[in-house]
């Protein structure tokens, strides 16, 4: 699981995920669609609900090692 926080923006709750990938932050923000007053504890729950169901997305330049063979990384891409 992935860290993550509410954050205020436009009189909205937005969920902020943060996560690390080869060293480098990485951040995705997320729309509740819960207007700021009086949703705290349902923007909580909506928080905690995509911190669970959020899978970080792998970057291509993963995939490629420097002893590869270049047939391969052909095969790959």
């Amino acid at each position: 699981m992935v860290a993550g926080h509410l954050q205020k923006k436009s009189g909205y709750y937005y969920a902020v995920l943060s996560w690390y990938k080869n060293g480098k932050k990485k951040v995705k923000w997320f729309s509740t669609g819960l207007p700021v007053e009086g949703n705290y504890k349902k923007a909580e729950e909506k928080l905690q609900q995509i911190r669970v169901n959020f899978v970080a997305p792998e970057d291509s330049d993963d995939r490629i090692n420097p002893d590869m063979l270049f047939a391969d990384y052909l095969l790959d891409k």
